[in-house]
């Protein structure tokens, strides 16, 4: 079998003339001459390269028509089950919400016609995309939506992958109706399909790179690990009782938890609650410390510090002191003791969220057991200046953020009034949708939020046009989303200005608090950061920027990741008191992998 080097006519035997477009032939066997399979360039088959486009020479045959038929149907019946399955997992009503109308209209229009017109003609009841037609695989994968939370991360390039199934269109069609082809086009269609087909296997391929993994016990990240709980007895009595539990590589054998229950002193409580008011009238005065109100601060968030160490029985502080720093240190508390800063604890030397890397675990609560699946890349979602009031946060706060997680190698989607496309305008739907969409691994917030201590349920956070997303609106987008077989993201950093800490302290009230956004995130096995009272701009930037540090570029467990950025922030700056500031809710040996 030869063929027409110029048109690609299939030709007689024997001839030196091609029938099509009339070319007198060399007296070289046409079958001889070889094209490259780029630019349809004719080789005389001794090259490496290309001389037309420098493209390294592929062997190269379509042995039938019958092959490139079998070709086609593998590549369409492929782009069907790829499109289906990859959109089935955002949404399960993805035909409705994520295929154009002209698309989706077409092809329940053919459907409806094949079934009325032969209904003598048993088959299975197939779903509409095998109804479409080659062009309008292109429309779906560059759909704004589906490419930017889809697609991209399979085909990398939106304006390849769309001319590449443009070029193929008018082969598929000469294929399928018996029309001829051209040699050059049997070697795009051969050459695209393989290209097209390598990028729908990688969805398949299996993670190896990034991994995230959520619940890791810390031995197991190579650290030494303790757990003390804390919970009321009785608590109209105040009796407490404190369990401390310690493991880790240096324990051959785990020691058994020490269990103490005391008498909970009302005195310290009123104490506690004092100084906490003293603190926070001090930082309301003046946002930027000098020198000397940075002294004060020391002085009084130590005399906080060490009123709640005094609560801790002394058989437990031993076993607190003996545990190296760098350690991790998850806080089992309940729900009524939350309200004490029990991380800022000071044994006179130290104090808890610096020497360990602390986090806090409501245990009363109920949280749901979510099997995690490893993802392919992590993604961020940064929240800035939502309502328009913060403007400074997009250029101060959000772009330093962006610039950081993007060279770490994570994809990261920015939404901010500020910006003129409403793909990423923070309104509340497009914000609840991203919650639920589960494509998320980190969800970074710089704006307000609003606590209701009477209603911890309509706590809230300030978005676009006035609105306000309620922590029970939170819960409802993770629960659908874990409904539809999505994962929640692991980790939600409040980063705010104001962060809604009240003006005044005492325990029922920021127990109530807590029980708002946080808990919203928590119940979901969320971590969540968020800050005990108002943050200043410079400190709230710092701590955020060396925790990303940590976490993404250093691979540190988010309790470590913290603990480092405050002492970072702590040793660096001298006018602010932020690295007391920011706490954890979550599992304090979480890793978040890159």
């Amino acid at each position: 079998m030869s063929f027409c080097p110029y048109c690609g006519h299939l030709l007689d035997e024997n001839t030196n003339k091609c029938t099509k477009c009339g070319a007198i032939l060399s007296s070289i066997a046409s079958s001889s001459l070889l094209q490259c399979p780029k630019c349809g360039g004719i080789l005389k088959g001794t090259e490496k390269l290309c001389p037309w486009c420098g493209s390294p020479r592929v062997p190269f045959s379509v042995e039938s028509e019958s092959e490139a038929y079998r070709i086609l149907k593998n590549l369409e019946n492929g782009l069907r089950q790829f499109i289906k399955e990859m959109l089935s997992k955002i949404d399960e009503k993805w035909w409705e919400t994520r295929v154009p109308a002209e698309v989706r209209i077409g092809a329940n229009f053919r459907k409806m016609r094949d079934e009325r017109v032969y209904p003598w003609h048993v088959q299975k009841d197939l779903h509409p995309i095998y109804y479409v037609i080659f062009s309008d695989y292109a429309k779906i994968i560059v759909l704004d939506i589906n490419w930017d939370q889809v697609f991209n991360r399979f085909f990398k390039n939106r304006l390849i992958i769309a001319t590449k199934l443009r070029e193929l269109e008018p082969i598929r069609d000469a294929i399928a109706h018996g029309r001829d082809v051209s040699t050059k086009d049997l070697q795009k269609l051969k050459l695209y399909s393989e290209e097209i087909m390598a990028c729908i296997a990688s969805a398949s391929k299996p993670i190896e790179s990034k991994k995230l993994l959520y619940g890791e016990v810390a031995a197991k990240v190579g650290l030494d690990y303790g757990v003390l709980r804390i919970n009321y007895l009785q608590y109209e009595h105040g009796i407490l009782q404190m369990e401390f539990e310690k493991g880790g590589l240096g324990n051959v054998i785990k020691p058994r938890p020490i269990q103490v229950t005391k008498k909970f002193d009302p005195k310290i409580k009123s104490l506690v609650e004092k100084e906490i008011n003293t603190l926070l009238r001090f930082i309301a005065s003046s946002l930027t410390l000098q020198a000397l109100q940075i002294t004060c601060f020391h002085e009084i968030i130590n005399k906080v510090g060490q009123a709640i160490y005094s609560v801790i029985p002394t058989s437990i502080v031993e076993q607190l002191q003996e545990m190296p720093n760098g350690s991790l240190l998850t806080l089992s508390l309940d729900d009524r003791v939350l309200g004490w800063p029990w991380e800022l604890a000071y044994d006179g030397s130290e104090y808890l969220c610096t020497k360990f890397g602390v986090g806090r675990i409501i245990y009363s609560e109920a949280v749901l057991p979510i099997k995690r699946k490893e993802r392919r890349e992590t993604r961020i979602l940064l929240i800035s200046n939502p309502d328009g009031t913060l403007p400074h946060t997009d250029t101060e706060i959000a772009d330093p953020l962006m610039d950081k997680m993007e060279r770490f190698g994570a994809q990261v989607d920015h939404f901010s009034s500020s910006c003129s496309d409403l793909r990423f305008y923070p309104s509340k739907k497009n914000i609840l949708s991203a919650l639920e969409s589960g494509l998320y691994d980190i969800i970074h917030y710089v704006g307000h939020g609003a606590y209701d201590p009477n209603h911890p349920e309509r706590s809230s956070l300030s978005l676009a046009d006035n609105e306000e997303l309620l922590a029970k609106e939170i819960s409802g987008a993770l629960n659908q989303a874990i409904n539809l077989g999505k994962q929640p993201p692991l980790l939600f950093y409040s980063h705010s200005c104001e962060a809604g800490a009240q003006q005044s302290w005492d325990m029922q009230s920021y127990e109530a608090q807590i029980l708002g956004l946080p808990a919203a995130f928590i119940k979901f096995n969320i971590a969540y950061i968020g800050a005990l009272w108002s943050a200043s701009f410079k400190g709230a930037d710092q701590i955020a920027l060396q925790f990303y540090d940590e976490l993404l570029d250093k691979g540190q467990p988010v309790g470590l990741a913290l603990r480092n950025a405050r002492l970072g922030v702590k040793n660096r700056a001298s006018e602010t008191c932020d690295w007391a500031n920011f706490i954890l809710y979550g599992d304090p040996s979480l890793i978040i992998k890159i």
